[in-house]
């Protein structure tokens, strides 16, 4: 059974939040959330539920423009088990409510009588037991889907007094009792009554005049009554839920044709894999037929298919009014023959992997919703393709790769409400169209592409527009805010990173008397004042940062929006305080300071706040003995480089919430609260490297602990490293260099498959690195820096063969750090030192592809490993300053990956394997002061390297070094048959070619580098310059970014 204002009205939502969740509707939605069993890793929806991000923004929860939720929808969620709580009846706003196939038990509550907005209630397919809820107070209700439950009792009379609206009502295949509810006949509106599989007894009144089709008497009121499934009722009857028609051969054949496209998980499955000849097709889920058997609906979205296309047959389902297929994991092209689908109405193919164009709709005048959203489609949007759809009200192509100019032929549909071009790659000026007939529009938003050129003025006519996104291109030009007080609806303004002059006009109040103002949003748009948003009472989300602004955060702006301003931006500007006296606005939930020259007390946050980012300031003060109280609800805070002096406070371990913390870079002193580590349960992110913190490594870290991130780095923590540390599992960063730790090498870390990187550097950890019986492997490391301890014995070959990603990485390309599931604005970016060329390298991003080995300064013994080469993925590799012995092996001419090789100041002996030569990505070498000897081998990479490469070894010669080798004569051919004299002649002048070409070639390239300071000063720079460029390449090849300035901003 699918509710009918699905197939007919085919009501969609628009990604649109109008406004902020008020505080109320999100603790009655998590009220509900704490009475509810789920997947957590399959839920698509409730999961991501939690304070840290806007309720409004949550799976399934649209709000109206006050806040209020106005639309449930959970259908399908990975929910075991549940109920519906009284207090559900608080979301007074709600006009839409579907819980289908949720998992809830228990009885209905009486509070949803409360509900007297509701239009659409959707509870079917549960375990909800009792009897129906009255209904009469919802007077707007269009459809009601209690079926498929366990309810008992009869239906009263006045339960479904006054629904006037009513079409749709479905009560079946529950145990509901008592005479036939004859009330049901005085609903004017009724279209569809399903009474089947229930226990309703009695006779029917004389009023029906019944027939074996159910064909209603037009003296009764409810004379629009086209089905009603009683049979079941009357006659015994056992049938199944009658769907307008028995499905027709050849439409069976086209859904089975579609069907042997895809791959689906049937145990997960909710329609497809029921989906065979058994049954008739009208019955299959996510189908619907009308009463000649034709396919009129086909939605399987959010349904378990792994992947699939959609196939060129699909066309021949040309009765189809509605196409849902979003979030199937189709791929491929969208067959051309979508366009014989003229009778379409609603399309929504949103959240695939389809590619290449997309088709031509012109054929389908009747479409109102469009959603293409979330592919790989690309080329451009020819006009043609969407002219004469004067019914379109919705249209999303955003977030794929489609180009060329502005689809002007847009601007021409009279019905078009909302428009979705962002993240694409659209460029050029948009025109003055002659036609413009979009007076509808409501939504535009063309943010994240490569427009430019002026901000047309078409836009400042659209007398209906409340959302206006530009953000993200190039636009240019001079712009006066008053321009848009004209726009009297407008709700929200994203101006942000153009390439645009924002005027502020102070003596103007166009722009203050916007009411409706919601979000606003310019950043980096050149202004040098604060605009006056005094008036703007309704203001929620404000982003004023990366401008030009400077001196004192006046303290009217926390005022804004009557005091319920929830966001704040004012991030990356030259502001040294806020001004006094100030108090930051209870629900203000976001609140970013970052890179400015905030000086003084450090502001107490709000209680509510739930991402704080101070950092890159110059407050020189140190924390209030309360600050971490004033963190209950915060889940991100960042003060790191921001001057910050004195104690952790112990009330940092009140903030219970905390995903990240981040104080690094300052100048904090004293003992780690030993309660940070009990935190570890929550806490993702915890970094305090780079402060004077002292005392013992943190240590008890509980079973449950969930850090992914630990940096302790650049203290004077001493003790050992805590064993505790196993729980971490799901640790990706460790880092603890530079302090006074002791203790032997943590074999046991190994068993974290998580770690990718960690770094020991600069401790006092002490014997061999040997793991014998080592049972884990170090899955995923690939940074590991254990230099400049006190480490000695052999390398042993089995360790380098257990670093597996540096073996074989089949992991997709990404940046190691932390995002929140549910909220991306909760980002943290990890970062790592490496020591390359004897000097420090900070690595603000890393790639998760890039690899880096250092047991540098250490006591090590004995060779260099022959396993080493099957680190075919490895970048820098430093085994310098130790005391190896022997060859270099020459199966480190496979690490084909290599761009730095240091293993300078050993004892390695022998000569330079020419496979090394080979190594077409190495940009920096040091085999300087070992006992080397022989040819220095030739290669396209080793002509770069200068004899300081190589110094130190004396038994070495060749290019670069000054010393000639002595056997250079043997290369030159001998004599090995009786030759003529013509011969002799000939090969005379051969040697005297020879000898004087390389003489030439020595003096002209070797001899400047030799005998001119000023020569050799630019060769070795450039050789410098040639080293930077191994981080600099394109593409796949790119191994990481580094910068030894640059801040990163977390947001």
């Amino acid at each position: 059974m699918i509710s009918i204002y699905s197939i007919i009205f085919g009501l969609h939502t628009t990604k649109y939040v109008y406004g902020q969740c008020l505080k109320d509707q999100d603790s009655l939605l998590l009220a509900f959330k704490s009475e509810l069993i789920y997947d957590s890793s399959l839920s698509t929806k409730i999961a991501g539920w939690n304070t840290s991000v806007d309720c409004c923004h949550w799976g399934g929860v649209t709000c109206d423009k006050a806040g209020h939720v106005i639309v449930l929808d959970l259908s399908y969620e990975s929910i075991n088990s549940g109920t519906l709580p009284d207090s559900i009846g608080g979301l007074k706003w709600l006009s839409r409510m579907e819980l289908r196939s949720c998992g809830l038990s228990g009885q209905i509550p009486d509070s949803v009588q409360n509900l007297t907005r509701l239009e659409y209630l959707d509870l079917s397919s549960n375990l909800f037991i009792g009897s129906i809820p009255s209904l009469q107070s919802a007077k707007n209700l269009v459809s009601v889907g209690l079926h498929q439950n366990n309810l008992t009792g009869n239906v009263p009379s006045s339960y479904l007094e006054g629904l006037n609206k009513l079409e749709y009502l479905d009560l079946s295949s529950n145990s509901l009792g008592g005479g036939f509810p004859e009330s049901v006949l005085s609903l004017p509106s009724l279209q569809s009554l399903y009474l089947s599989n229930n226990t309703f007894s009695g006779q029917i009144g004389e009023s029906i005049n019944f027939s074996p089709y159910c064909q209603m008497s037009t003296q009764i009121s409810s004379r629009f009554l086209f089905m009603i499934s009683i049979y079941s009722i009357i006659f015994g009857l056992h049938t199944t839920k009658y769907v307008y028609g028995q499905c027709l051969k050849d439409q069976e054949s086209l859904l089975l044709a579609f069907k042997s496209k895809l791959i689906y998980d049937s145990s997960l499955s909710t329609k497809i894999a029921g989906w065979n000849t058994s049954v008739d097709c009208c019955h299959w889920g996510g189908v619907t037929c009308d009463k000649a058997g034709h396919v009129i609906v086909l939605d399987l979205s959010y349904e378990s298919i792994n992947s699939g296309t959609l196939p060129d047959s699909i066309g021949g389902l040309k009765w189809l009014s509605r196409m849902e297929l979003r979030s199937c994991g189709l791929s491929g092209q969208i067959p051309d023959s979508v366009q014989n689908l003229t009778r379409l109405e609603y399309l929504d193919l949103s959240s695939n992997l389809f590619i290449g164009s997309i088709p031509s709709l012109q054929a389908a005048k009747n479409l109102v919703s469009v959603g293409l959203h979330q592919n790989n489609l690309t080329g451009n949007v020819p006009s043609s393709y969407l002219e004469g759809l004067n019914k379109l009200e919705y249209l999303d192509l955003s977030s794929n790769s489609l180009g060329g100019g502005f689809p002007e032929s847009v601007l021409s549909l009279p019905s078009l409400q909302s428009l979705y071009l962002s993240n694409n790659t659209f460029s050029g000026q948009i025109g003055e169209p002659i036609n413009v007939s979009c007076y509808q529009l409501q939504i535009i938003d063309l943010s994240s592409n490569k427009f430019d050129g002026p901000i047309p003025e078409f836009i400042f006519k659209l007398p209906l527009l409340s959302t206006l996104m530009l953000s993200a291109n190039n636009f240019t030009g001079i712009v006066d805010l008053d321009m848009f007080g004209m726009l009297k609806e407008l709700n929200a303004l994203e101006l942000s990173f153009n390439d645009l002059t924002v005027i502020v006009n102070a003596n103007s109040s166009s722009f203050s008397s916007l009411y409706k103002l919601n979000s606003l949003k310019l950043a980096s748009c050149k202004m040098l004042e604060f605009p006056d948003l005094k008036n703007q009472s309704g203001l929620m989300m404000l982003d004023l940062s990366v401008n030009e602004l400077t001196g004192e955060i006046p303290n009217w702006i926390w005022e804004v929006g009557d005091g319920n301003l929830r966001s704040l931006n004012l991030s990356h500007k030259k502001l040294s305080s806020l001004q006094k006296p100030y108090t930051f606005p209870s629900q203000l939930d976001i609140l970013d300071l970052h890179s400015n020259n905030l000086q003084g007390d450090i502001p107490i946050p709000s209680k509510g706040s739930y991402i704080l980012d101070y950092s890159n300031n110059n407050f020189g003060s140190s924390f209030a003995v309360d600050f971490g109280n004033f963190l209950t609800s915060a889940l991100f805070f960042s003060i790191k480089n921001s001057t910050v002096v004195g104690p952790i406070p112990q009330t940092i371990c009140n903030a219970s919430s905390l995903l990240v913390l981040d104080l690094s870079h300052n100048s904090l002193s004293g003992m780690i609260p030993s309660c940070l580590a009990e935190t570890s349960k929550t806490l993702r992110v915890l970094n305090l490297g780079k402060n004077n913190l002292s005392g013992n490594v943190l240590d008890l870290f509980p079973e449950t602990c969930d850090l992914k991130t630990l940096d302790l780095s650049g203290n004077h923590l001493q003790g050992t490293l805590p064993l505790s540390l196993m729980n971490c599992k799901n640790l990706d960063v460790l880092d603890l260099s530079d302090n006074l730790i002791t203790g032997t090498f943590p074999c046991w870390l190994s068993n974290l498959s998580n770690l990718h990187v960690f770094v020991i550097r600069s401790n006092s950890f002490y014997g061999n690195i040997s793991c014998p019986g080592l049972n884990g492997n170090w899955t995923n490391l690939q940074i590991i820096d254990i230099a400049s301890n006190r480490f000695s014995g052999v390398l042993p070959p089995k360790l380098f063969t257990s670093f597996r990603a540096v073996m074989d990485n089949q992991a997709k390309v990404n940046y190691l750090h932390y995002v929140h599931p549910a909220n991306s604005e909760i980002y943290y970016q990890d970062s790592a030192t490496v020591f390359l060329k004897g000097t420090s390298r900070e690595f603000v991003k890393i790639l998760n592809i890039f690899t880096s080995i250092d047991f540098s300064n250490n006591s090590f013994q004995g060779s260099i490993p022959v396993t080493i080469g099957d680190l075919k993925l490895l970048e820098l590799l430093n085994l310098s300053h130790n005391a190896l012995t022997g060859p270099i092996p020459p199966s480190m001419g496979k690490l084909e990956s290599l761009e730095s090789l240091d293993i300078s100041v050993n004892n390695l002996s022998g000569r330079i394997p020419h496979e090394i030569a080979s190594l077409s990505f190495l940009s920096f070498l040091n085999l300087s002061n070992n006992q080397l000897s022989g040819r220095i081998p030739r290669g396209s990479q080793f002509q770069t390297f200068t004899e300081l490469s190589f110094k130190g070894n004396q038994g070495l010669c060749g290019v670069p070094l000054r010393k000639i080798c002595d056997n250079d004569i043997s290369e030159i051919p001998t004599k090995s048959s009786p030759k003529t004299s013509d011969d002799a002649d000939n090969g005379t002048d051969l040697f005297i070619s020879i000898g004087l070409g390389f003489f030439v070639g020595f003096a002209i390239i070797v001899g400047p580098l030799v005998f001119l300071k000023r020569w050799r000063t630019w060769y070795n720079n450039h050789v410098d310059r040639l080293l930077l460029r191994i981080f600099k390449t394109k593409g796949e090849q790119t191994r990481l970014i580094f910068t030894s300035e640059q801040e990163e901003s977390t947001f």
